[in-house]
């Protein structure tokens, strides 16, 4: 009885649209604005000049990188506002800022909700009987280290050549790679190609490159503290991308882990750490993840450290594997529930 009354009450909650904190939401967007302009103009037209020193600002910037996809994410669901057409204005320039195209970024991040644990979606797996370790270690480290980044900075390149170019390219990188995998290359030309969709990516991508491109300018002599200051955050990123479904079950798609943080560095990942909360419920906003996570009555399967430093371990042989996860009581909800 009492396991039946926990799964109704999360069922209330999972069910209901929690509201999104729209005006700490508004303030956060505009922080992460100011933060991107000053550090991109403000940091090497005015402060390097005087010292260079000042280019110690570029690693907090890097370090501020979970904050910073924390709040473009809740655009990629439509959780950062309630009013759809608010949610993507704000989203695209959160993303240009990232530098990518919104329309690219919640594609490719949707489709991992989707296709989460399946041979598209699960990097550190190999077979060893079609592959050797040292060959899949290539492959995951390029991938667990950079690979996200180069992705979404690709996909602006990729935007502005040619249709034609740009179908082979899809086709290319969205082949379906296993029996649980659907096709999804028709899906990727639904999102790219279309006609208001490319327009809207083109302008966001050449917005990013132009921006990027200005802040190297503006950098001079000093242009390498940005360019290691952005490779410092595609390695953050990506290090943070795949960490809480490192080593889980390939049966339960919608699993993940729940990384352990103290609170006041949850609050600054907008709760991201949650992470089997957000995938149970994609829908509800960044303040809604605790509630969902403690109604649940799930634990922390370790500290979040501990999980990112894990992943160096390196590829893991399908075989090895667990066949299930710890029990989650959250109520089941199909792979493909987001926005």
């Amino acid at each position: 009885m009492a396991e039946e009354r926990v799964q109704r009450r999360l069922a209330a909650i999972l069910a209901a649209d929690a509201a999104p904190p729209v005006a700490l939401n508004g303030l956060l967007a505009t922080t992460y604005v100011v933060v991107h302009f000053f550090v991109l103009f403000a940091v090497p037209l005015l402060l390097l000049p005087r010292d260079a020193a000042w280019g110690g600002v570029l690693v907090v910037f890097v370090l501020l990188t979970p904050f910073f996809w924390a709040l473009a994410h809740e655009t990629l669901h439509g959780n950062f506002h309630s009013d759809p057409c608010l949610n993507r204005a704000v989203g695209r320039v959160l993303c240009v800022l990232f530098g990518s195209s919104h329309r690219v970024l919640q594609f490719g991040h949707l489709l991992h909700h989707r296709l989460s644990r399946s041979s598209f979606d699960r990097i550190e797996v190999y077979d060893p009987r079609v592959e050797s370790r040292a060959r899949a270690a290539l492959v995951y480290y390029f991938r667990v280290l950079i690979g996200p980044y180069m992705a979404e900075i690709g996909g602006c390149v990729v935007a502005l050549l040619p249709q034609p170019a740009i179908r082979r390219v899809l086709a290319l990188l969205f082949k379906t790679k296993g029996r649980d995998t659907p096709v999804i290359a028709p899906m990727a030309e639904r999102a790219y190609l279309a006609r208001d969709r490319l327009r809207e990516i083109r302008i966001d991508s050449v917005a990013a490159l132009t921006l990027t491109g200005f802040a190297l300018w503006s950098y001079g002599p000093h242009w390498w503290m940005l360019v290691a200051a952005l490779i410092g955050r595609g390695v953050v990123l990506s290090l943070n991308d795949n960490a809480a479904h490192y080593s889980t079950p390939l049966s339960e798609p919608n699993y993940a882990l729940t990384l352990g943080l103290p609170r006041p560095f949850a609050g600054f990942m907008l709760n991201f750490n949650y992470h089997q909360a957000h995938h149970a419920a994609p829908r509800a906003p960044w303040n809604a993840l605790p509630r969902l996570h403690a109604h649940a009555g799930d634990g922390v399967d370790g500290s979040w450290l501990a999980i990112i430093c894990r992943q160096l371990k390196g590829p893991i042989p399908v075989d090895e594997l667990p066949c299930h996860g710890p029990r989650h009581r959250y109520p089941h909800r199909p792979a493909t529930a987001s926005r």
